[in-house]
């Protein structure tokens, strides 16, 4: 794995879905161990709040950003999956196309998921291109 990916987390706990997050940086602890910084994704479906802010259906392939980065074992990382920034007016206009080839795309591929936006402090904000490239590496800093 490297910096940049997108990938699955072991849950907290048996029985609770995998987490998705982006590898912000690899590293070792103070006590040698192998751990990654992760900014993690959020399913609309897990926030009641911010399933009201969305004010639509959202795809089950859909996630958000959120402000939450944590460090966790490199050991905890199941499997790379494919997380695309859609532009948010893209991504609802699709979202309300019953016979999108995007969305057919989605439903399809197991391991791959949709985001437009960023779920910060209780509030929804678009996710720009530039932000979506400079998160998985894709871009310089400014």
């Amino acid at each position: 794995y490297q910096v940049g990916d997108a990938a699955c987390f072991t849950p907290e706990k048996a029985g609770w879905r995998y987490h998705i997050g982006i590898i912000r940086s690899l590293h070792e602890n103070r006590s040698g161990d192998k751990v990654a910084t992760v900014r993690w994704m959020l399913r609309p479906e897990d926030d009641h709040l911010m399933l009201e802010a969305l004010k639509r259906t959202p795809s089950l392939k859909e996630v958000a950003l959120s402000d939450v980065e944590d460090t966790v074992p490199v050991e905890s990382v199941e499997r790379h999956v494919l997380v695309e920034h859609v532009p948010a007016k893209v991504l609802d206009d699709v979202l309300t196309s019953e016979h999108s080839a995007f969305l057919l795309l989605l439903a399809a591929t197991p391991d791959v998921y949709a985001y437009a936006y960023a779920w910060e402090k209780g509030h929804l904000r678009d996710v720009t291109a530039g932000e979506a490239a400079r998160l998985q590496n894709l871009a310089p800093a400014s």
